[in-house]
């Protein structure tokens, strides 16, 4: 499993432009902003195989991670010191599998079968605008819609996003996180974000990459790119996938 996220703000304001707009300010208005959150991007696989090569024993092997935080965010802002012995995620990066977790056991006839399931790219967030989906990436590097959400995670129309005009997106839109109708952005903090906020980053990314792989499991809280269904509605999520086999050592 590979996890790109970044961090995005929330605020009730609406019709910022791109460039004033930072995860810790909003110029040349002053305002603040509810708090900010992490939206991830993630691709999954699971196999299992059957070998007909001698093995003198079991073995198991547990999934190891390895965070790969950026410091500043895709406008160039940065927002304090990373630390990488503190574990902050920082506003955006990157937490790739570094070591695949392994099991060999003998094969049991009946009972066991050969699996190659990916889940893809999927999102932990679903957009549409009047009920027609939008593509996940029109949301990805973009603080002002993020920003123009009301409390609701609604925005009045998608005139903020270039892409708006050609794909005829002129109603009201909206975002959905979690299980459909129901509103859980991952690692939120509360008002302007800075690293500093971090103070249990260790503790918060463990929780993040275990939620991801509990959605990944289940389907629910995941979704694919263009669609508003959620991977399970869509019969794409992978239920041999198992957090208990991740290891934070």
């Amino acid at each position: 499993m590979d996890i790109a996220y970044e961090r995005v703000p929330s605020s009730a304001r609406r019709s910022w432009e791109d460039g004033d707009i930072t995860l810790s300010a909003i110029t040349p208005v002053s305002g603040t902003f509810r708090n900010s959150h992490i939206n991830v991007k993630v691709q999954a696989r699971y196999t299992s195989t059957s070998s007909n090569s001698y093995f003198a024993s079991g073995l198991q092997v547990p999934q190891k991670f390895t965070v790969y935080p950026v410091s500043a965010d895709y406008l160039g802002h940065t927002y304090g010191a990373i630390s990488n012995l503190s574990g902050h995620l920082g506003p955006q990066g990157a937490i790739k599998t570094t070591q695949e977790w392994y099991n060999r056991r003998l094969w049991v006839s009946g009972q066991d079968e050969e699996v190659d399931k990916t889940t893809d790219e999927c999102w932990s967030y679903a957009a549409s605008s009047v009920g027609t989906p939008v593509h996940a990436t029109h949301l990805w590097n973009n603080f002002r819609d993020w920003a123009s959400c009301d409390e609701s995670y609604s925005f009045r129309s998608w005139h903020n996003l270039p892409e708006a005009a050609a794909e005829s997106w002129t109603g009201a839109g909206t975002i959905t996180f979690g299980a459909v109708g129901s509103y859980l952005p991952l690692y939120s903090l509360p008002g302007m974000y800075s690293v500093l906020q971090e103070s249990n980053a260790r503790a918060e990314t463990i929780s993040v990459v275990n939620e991801i792989a509990d959605r990944v499991s289940n389907g629910l809280g995941l979704f694919s790119s263009g669609y508003a269904d959620s991977l399970y509605v869509l019969g794409l999520n992978i239920p041999e996938y198992e957090a208990w086999r991740h290891d934070f050592s």
